[in-house]
């Protein structure tokens, strides 16, 4: 099966945030594979750029965390998964249903 982080779970899990204790705590008992797309890699450093600019994160944070992170890239850490039309349609459902793994 296997577990899927969206953009703001992942930053979570790097970025010091409300939920970060809860979400890490998760993943250290996880054993499943961990999944995330090239969408939510893209949005990861979007969302850090965001934090830099409104002065959440300083620019020495923000380098440590983006080389931190592609590391985990680059060692395979974590599965990419390819996105389709079906696979946004799954997600879209299954986020209107209400049933997702944190709620």
């Amino acid at each position: 099966m296997g577990i899927y982080l969206d953009t703001s779970v992942l930053v979570s899990v790097y970025v010091r945030e409300k939920h970060s204790k809860k979400i890490l705590d998760l993943l250290e008992k996880n054993k499943e594979p961990i999944y995330i797309s090239r969408l939510v890699e893209a949005e990861f450093y979007s969302a850090l750029v965001l934090k830099k600019r409104t002065q959440a994160l300083s620019q020495e944070n923000f380098k440590k965390i983006s080389d931190f992170f592609q590391k985990h890239i680059t060692e395979s850490f974590y599965n990419c998964l390819h996105l389709t039309d079906d696979t946004f349609s799954h997600a879209i459902e299954l986020l209107q249903s209400g049933k997702t793994g944190f709620g």
